[in-house]
């Protein structure tokens, strides 16, 4: 098969790029990969209907997990073994991954074969002993997990993308700053709530504030539609975008407003919740959905500590907006056209003088 065409069957991938070409074809040289063979089972044909269906759902959710084998996959790939191990260590950490592989597109089929094969204890145990450790550096972005649920992170290939691609995030660490008072966010300071954790670092539901609880689920249901059109707010988009968008954030805000009062909150003793929970007790990365819908009201907590010194002022002219004075009354351009203004009422000046001459 050419490697400038590969099928999976769900996609087609049309490659010419030289250099990814050689890597591949020097990685398979070295490892002696190629293309796996092994048969596979077929479930007994059986009569469709309402029973059979809902054993194969039942068999589907229960026995379908491929996440397992594909993150067990990503540890090997990004192990010790592979980077640092004897030519001998690391063929056998492909072989295992192949028979990971195998592993996998059984349980991919599950559902339809009602069939998956059993390890060998000597296979399991060296299975385990490659996988018994925390998943990959990369998945805290990858799969947003936290520090404490990955590795260290290692020279590995994947990896080496976070040095590769600078953190574009502003650095304020140098200036040695105060830590950011969550309290001026709050309207209320002396607001409580009722958080527990678990061991692992979850909240525990059980004894957590149910306000608090469905708040988690939103943000973990909303969190990638959000964050994924929080690119966009950096690019210049068109009109059709910009309404697809706002209607996007509208639903998200109507939909978490309406879930969160029916615990018998205000929109402000949530915020104060939230707040308290996301930036002193959990101090999550994770506050979009949080600002989205509560946003306005923690402003306004903001502006009661500090004085606005600026306003916003959109431009006559070009439309663009710009900051001015708070207290300025005249200032109706933006720098640029008020250039052109003055620029053109020169040249008008200039002419009236011309003609009086002559």
């Amino acid at each position: 098969m050419s490697y400038d065409k590969l099928v999976d069957g769900d996609k087609s991938l049309v490659l010419t790029d030289k250099t990814i070409i050689n890597i591949a074809e020097r990685v398979q040289k070295k490892y002696d990969i190629v293309p796996l063979y092994y048969n596979m089972r077929k479930a007994e044909p059986i009569f469709i209907t309402t029973e059979s269906i809902f054993e194969g759902l039942i068999a589907a959710f229960t026995g379908g997990n491929i996440g397992i084998y594909s993150n067990n996959i990503s540890k090997i790939w990004n192990s010790n073994t592979m980077l640092h191990g004897t030519n001998e260590e690391r063929q056998d950490a492909i072989n295992i991954i192949k028979l990971l592989c195998m592993e996998n597109n059984f349980v991919i089929d599950y559902a339809k074969t009602l069939y998956k094969p059993e390890r060998p204890k000597k296979v399991h145990d060296k299975i385990c002993e490659l996988t018994n450790v925390p998943l990959p550096h990369f998945f805290k972005y990858a799969k947003d997990k936290e520090d404490w649920q990955v590795d260290d992170k290692t020279d590995s290939l994947v990896n080496k993308f976070d040095d590769l691609f600078i953190n574009p995030r502003f650095e304020f660490r140098k200036l040695k700053l105060e830590k950011p008072d969550y309290r001026y966010l709050m309207s209320n300071i002396g607001q409580t709530c009722n958080v527990s954790f678990l061991p692992n670092g979850k909240v525990d539901k059980n004894n957590t504030d149910p306000m608090i609880v469905k708040f988690n689920e939103l943000n973990k249901k909303f969190y990638f539609k959000l964050n994924k059109n929080m690119i966009n707010v950096y690019r210049v988009m068109t009109t059709k975008a910009n309404v697809r968008q706002d209607v996007i954030y509208r639903r998200i805000v109507k939909q978490v407003k309406s879930e969160l009062s029916k615990f018998g909150y205000s929109n402000k003793e949530i915020a104060d919740i939230l707040v308290l929970y996301l930036y002193k007790l959990r101090d999550s990365r994770h506050k979009v959905l949080l600002w989205v819908c509560y946003g306005d009201i923690l402003y306004k907590n903001l502006t009661k500590y500090f004085k606005q010194k600026r306003k916003s002022v959109q431009c006559v002219d070009c439309g663009n907006w710009f900051y001015a004075g708070i207290k300025s009354t005249t200032i109706k351009r933006c720098e640029k056209c008020a250039k052109n203004i003055k620029k053109s009422a020169n040249l008008h000046d200039h002419t009236i003088i011309q003609k009086n001459k002559e």
